[in-house]
């Protein structure tokens, strides 16, 4: 059972990758003047705007259990996802912590309820980059 999840895991990993294309969210965000400039900077702009929510889910489902270091790693989170350098990934930041987190918001979410899938993809990236 473990090699057919880990062989799902990765397979999800790959159509993620593939989902992510700048040009096409060029083409979509172009008349919508509300969206980020990216894929990955939506994806924080959202998690940011359900900041409370995400939190308050976050801390009763017992994933963190301290609500300040939650807060922390949430904004360090949606740092990554809307600066996408290189060296925001590795500013001396829990790496742990942040893949945790965009671990369980990517087991959590509902595309498209709660954002599109090449925003929901950014997420799934990042959960396995930082883990």
């Amino acid at each position: 059972i473990q090699t057919n999840m880990d062989v799902q895991k990765v397979t999800e990993l790959h159509s993620a990758a593939n989902i992510i294309d700048q040009s096409v969210w060029d083409q979509y965000s172009a008349t919508r003047p509300y969206l980020a400039p990216s894929p990955q900077a939506e994806a924080g702009r959202i998690i940011l705007s359900n900041r409370e929510a995400i939190l308050k889910d976050t801390i009763k489902r017992g994933d963190f259990d301290d609500e300040v270091k939650l807060d922390e790693t949430l904004r360090s989170l949606v740092h990554i996802l809307m600066d996408a350098s290189e060296e925001s990934k590795t500013q001396g930041r829990d790496d742990n912590d942040i893949g945790r987190l965009a671990a369980f918001l990517d087991e959590r979410m509902c595309v498209p309820r709660d954002m599109g899938a090449m925003s929901a993809a950014s997420i799934k990236q990042l959960a396995h980059e930082m883990s």
